[in-house]
């Protein structure tokens, strides 16, 4: 019978020690959020300063590490005139991605 005490002992403690990570997780993941967001604020804020500053730049933000995922997303085409025009992948087929379009 004790050790059966002292398996639900264990059990109880490891119980209680994955609901203190997960609220040690949970905690963590919305600071996360919270300072990605300030970030994204603090961006903002430059940009606007920028445009003050330099008035040409207002026009072409500046590319920040987490935004890069977006741009990722558009492949840059040269036009016949030499003009860059970006094109977002997968809207042109009502939405489906298209496939073999390394050209």
């Amino acid at each position: 019978a004790e050790g059966e005490v002292d398996r639900r002992d264990s059990s109880k403690q490891i119980m209680e020690r994955i609901e203190v990570l997960e609220r040690k997780f949970d905690r963590q993941a919305r600071t996360v959020t919270q300072k990605l967001a300030a970030m994204d604020i603090v961006n903002e804020k430059l940009d606007v300063i920028l445009s003050l500053v330099l008035p040409s730049s207002a026009s072409t933000p500046v590319p920040r590490p987490h935004h890069r995922e977006n741009e990722r997303s558009k492949s840059t085409h040269l036009t016949t005139d030499g003009k860059r025009l970006a094109v977002e992948e997968g809207k042109e087929e009502g939405g489906k991605e298209e496939e073999g379009k390394m050209n």
